[in-house]
């Protein structure tokens, strides 16, 4: 027990001996995110497909949605790799929704960064539905469109959601 009490004392010493009162303050959580997302963008170059749509809203942990052009991140050599040759057409989600296919899918953002975390989640999708379509029998992908919210967008764009570890996308489309 003493050695215990010993092995405290010692600790909380060492680390009051540590600290040195003319150092700077730590930043809050909201900067260390920022200074954080700027230097994993120098790190990890992202295609410009994204931009921001709306900072954080969230009260603990960070929601942020960006607007990402999916035919633009369709024509990266990324996604034609994990297409393997396989078409795929965007459209509005139109018709009966229970022809369609729905996929959730995420990318960590440690290390990435936002924009790459939104375009690899997308890139994760296209891997998703071609892997389907292929075990189905299905030659195409069809009418491939965000399903946010549950609200169908279209025009080959997505919103991607990143929190505090993982940006994540939803979509739905048609397997032909």
């Amino acid at each position: 027990m003493k050695k215990w009490a010993l092995l405290l004392v010692s600790a909380v010493v060492l680390s009051a001996c540590a600290t040195d009162d003319n150092a700077p303050t730590t930043q809050s959580s909201s900067t260390q995110y920022e200074s954080a997302d700027a230097q994993n963008a120098q790190k990890y170059p992202h295609s410009g497909a994204c931009r921001l749509l709306r900072e954080n809203t969230a009260k603990k942990g960070r929601k942020i949605l960006y607007q990402c052009s999916g035919a633009q991140i369709l024509n990266t050599a990324e996604a034609r790799e994990v297409l393997g040759g396989m078409p795929v057409s965007f459209g509005g989600g139109g018709g009966n929704a229970k022809a369609y296919r729905t996929t959730r899918q995420a990318a960590k953002r440690f290390h990435t960064g936002d924009e790459k975390s939104c375009e690899r989640a997308f890139i994760n999708v296209l891997a998703k539905m071609r892997q389907t379509a292929q075990k189905e029998g299905h030659r195409r992908i069809t009418d491939l469109h965000s399903y946010y919210d549950r609200r169908p967008q279209s025009g080959g764009t997505f919103t991607c959601e990143v929190g505090s570890f993982h940006g994540r996308v939803v979509f739905r489309a048609r397997l032909q």
